[in-house]
């Protein structure tokens, strides 16, 4: 009923609004060209071979995109989904550590409507499946279903690879700290989740050998603890986000203030703990911190803020109900909250643009992003989008980026012109209107002097064409 609860909640405002111009919409279309190749195997960007992620995710946008369309709601159901499973995951979760059925819930309802829990449930990317496949797994390891632990951790070694290691390492930990696994309930568990995860990595070994591996851990594990690969947060920063989650927080802090007192639930408090710093470790260890990587703190939160609530309280009559006012208030007092929920727009002005060359662009036309990204051009553009630029910074950050180097479609000064446009060729530039419109026209008229130019401009960003959209240049 919980789950049902949930996906109702979550199914609200999916449609509409745009995606970030980020990692959501390079998810979105590396899933629609896995549907357009046939390939379950290989991830695709611009028709190049990645090794990003594992394909928990794609599988999941490429199946609801296949059944419904490439729209924002198709690309979020699976998110809606799998929030459903992270809060279903975490009232078993609290049930295998004490709590009645009210206390469960109203974990779950902490944390269904935190601040980042509502974010990136919008979000196509890879940190929820993570979560919601890790706290399934932790349930099962708790509760001893030892098959089926294995089984979920090896959905969450697809979800996102060596990042579910320290998710999976907790309940790990907290079963062998309290002896409670024996060698056979391990390996049956190992078993388990081969068998589960085993076969991708299996054919994408067998298909790109030792190449995939080493992205995995010397580009997105060893590259991110070393250096920024790209602008994030220092870890002051990070965890001051967390001041987000105001209600959590506070009754975390009632929750771990009461246990220190009185020495209450000391098993709900240790796993909530010991899964709180193995969520932090990556946070505190690498460079790259981005805001969404808190997520999995998020749980703990919720965990030990139930821990603030005395169970005789949970049986008063009016104990749902109260449950409910608070999480609901917790919802309706925060406006970005509401805005993520009801109308979940994060990137409108290059989605405006993408859907415009959507409608005017051919297979052959020229497609560029002139020191800007190119996730979201791409995908509502629905063609490959030449990444250029003369920016130093912006340029020296999409180098380091895999994608883009794999794609080869950047070209900064050093790489020379562009290819030189052909017969008919039409051309769709866009740029930031200040400080790169003005040059961008200038390159245009010189590189075609007699062809007429348009500009569409939508927020900061400004589409220069010569395809008739927008108003025309003088």
């Amino acid at each position: 009923m919980a789950a049902l609860v949930a996906l109702a909640f979550f199914a609200v405002g999916l449609g509409g609004g745009s995606h970030f111009d980020s990692d959501d919409a390079l998810y979105t279309q590396m899933a629609r060209e896995m549907v357009g190749s046939g390939d379950l195997v290989d991830n695709r960007w611009s028709g190049a071979v990645l090794f990003e992620k594992p394909p928990l995710l794609l599988w999941s946008l490429a199946a609801s995109g296949a059944a419904f369309g490439w729209g924002e709601a198709a690309m979020r159901l699976p998110l809606a989904l799998f929030a459903a499973m992270a809060l279903a995951g975490l009232v078993v979760l609290a049930r295998g550590l004490g709590c009645s059925d009210r206390r469960a819930l109203l974990a779950a309802g902490l944390l269904g409507g935190s601040f980042l829990f509502v974010l990136m449930a919008r979000r196509p990317m890879t940190d929820l499946p993570l979560l919601a496949t890790s706290l399934c797994a932790a349930a099962a390891a708790v509760n001893r279903r030892w098959a089926l632990a294995g089984a979920l951790a090896g959905l969450a070694l697809l979800a996102k690879g060596p990042a579910a290691a320290p998710l999976l390492a907790a309940p790990l930990a907290w079963v062998a700290l309290r002896r409670a696994v024996s060698w056979r309930a391990l390996g049956l568990a190992a078993v388990a989740g081969l068998a589960v995860a085993g076969p991708w990595y299996l054919a994408v070994t067998l298909r790109h050998g030792a190449e995939p591996w080493q992205t995995w851990f010397g580009y997105h594990v060893a590259s991110r603890a070393s250096g920024a690969l790209v602008p994030g947060l220092d870890w002051a920063e990070a965890l001051a986000l967390l001041t987000e989650e105001r209600l959590l927080l506070a009754g975390a802090l009632a929750g771990l203030g009461l246990h220190a007192w009185r020495r209450t639930e000391p098993t709900l408090v240790g796993f909530a703990l010991l899964w709180a710093l193995c969520a932090l470790a990556p946070v505190l260890a690498s460079e790259t911190r981005l805001a969404h990587y808190l997520l999995p703190v998020t749980p703990a939160l919720a965990l030990l803020a139930v821990a603030a609530v005395p169970e005789r309280l949970m049986t008063h009559r009016l104990a749902p109900a109260l449950a409910t006012l608070a999480v609901v208030t917790a919802l309706l007092a925060h406006p970005a909250k509401l805005s993520f929920w009801l109308g979940p727009d994060f990137g409108p002005a290059p989605a405006t643009l993408g859907r415009a060359i959507a409608r005017a662009a051919g297979p052959g036309d020229r497609v560029v992003a002139f020191n800007t990204t190119t996730a979201s051009l791409t995908f509502y553009g629905g063609v490959p989008v030449w990444l250029q630029g003369d920016d130093a910074r912006f340029m020296a950050i999409q180098r380091g980026i895999d994608m883009n180097r794999r794609a080869g479609l950047l070209r900064g000064p050093e790489d020379g012109p562009l290819p030189a446009l052909s017969a008919g060729q039409r051309r769709f530039v866009v740029a930031r209107v200040q400080p790169d419109l003005p040059r961008v026209l200038a390159a245009l008229r010189g590189e075609a002097p007699t062809r007429p130019l348009w500009v569409l401009r939508a927020g900061e960003l400004a589409l220069a064409n010569d395809a008739g959209l927008g108003e025309p240049v003088p």
